[in-house]
């Protein structure tokens, strides 16, 4: 087998956001409020009710590493939250083509992608709201990414490469509440460089206002919309002026830290097709290829 064919991989991970090791949400209240027998039922919004199997067990992360990574060059980890309904198998590597984007950023990147709620509409954090389960997931993800994607010959320096890495956490519509909780609860905001949000500011407005302003010495972030996310989006550029943080509308040369990019999308952009094409095609391949060297 190539090393292009081993490069990504589906593996489970003992800190994946699911499944729930204790029966609390977020909020601390019970996440799941159903019960048939001995199966866990979660009830949404809209009364509709999704079971703990096989909605919120699946552990697996898509995990991918470029054939051509350099151990010996600064490195980039991209965090992937996916969006609502969606699959890893079928969203996220196959018609998104994140991985794709990613190893063919030219970046030395490798990419992280957890199976959030499984191909439900649902945006939960799991166990990222739980404090330090994302520093523990990233630390247990870079050493299973090394162990299945990098030569035996490499690893060790593979290994040392990752735990240095810049993350840049990217979120795509529901992922927006997994990444809030990864920032606030995560233990790792140093090693976040960026923050990406594809049509994902459906709330925390606040929140992510906050965290660029208190870290950007070293990151910034990304955030590109279509009309459903546009009052969400004009609230965090008040937040993010009264912090006396400078925002621009137009995506620069360089995501330097520090910089906030609040991106307003044509009316043509399709809500369920922005990885694929945005301002355009391949929006996040784009993107990483504006960071810094």
């Amino acid at each position: 087998m190539s090393r292009a064919t081993e490069s990504i991989t589906l593996v489970s991970l003992a800190h994946a956001p699911w499944p729930l090791k204790r029966n609390r949400g977020a909020d601390g209240r019970p996440f799941f409020d159903v019960r048939d027998g001995a199966r866990r039922g979660r009830t949404t919004r809209d009364g509709e009710v999704f079971w703990e199997h096989p909605t919120y067990a699946d552990d697996r992360s898509l995990l991918a590493l470029p054939a051509d990574f350099d151990a010996a060059r600064p490195a980039t980890l991209v965090v992937f939250l996916h969006g609502n309904g969606a699959l890893l198998e079928r969203d996220v590597w196959r018609r998104q083509r994140v991985p794709a984007q990613v190893l063919g950023a030219g970046r030395n990147a490798a990419l992280i992608a957890p199976q959030l709620a499984r191909d439900a509409p649902d945006s939960s954090a799991g166990r990222f709201a739980v404090h330090g389960v994302f520093r523990d997931y990233l630390d247990e993800a870079c050493a299973t990414l090394t162990r299945h994607c990098a030569p035996p010959s490499a690893r060790a320096k593979v290994a040392a490469a990752l735990a240095d890495a810049r993350v840049i956490l990217v979120a795509y519509s529901g992922g927006y509440c997994p990444a809030a909780a990864a920032l606030t609860r995560g233990a790792a905001r140093r090693r976040v460089a960026g923050l990406v949000l594809f049509d994902a500011l459906y709330d925390h407005a606040a929140l992510f206002a906050d965290w660029l302003a208190t870290q950007r010495q070293h990151a910034f972030l990304v955030s590109a919309h279509t009309a459903s996310t546009r009052a969400q989006h004009a609230s965090l550029e008040r937040r993010l002026a009264a912090r006396a943080v400078p925002v621009t509308h137009a995506l620069p040369a360089t995501l330097a830290p520090g910089s906030a990019c609040l991106v307003p999308l044509p009316a043509a952009c399709d809500h369920a097709a922005l990885l694929a094409h945005a301002w355009c095609r391949a929006p996040l391949r784009d993107l990483l290829r504006r960071l810094p060297p």
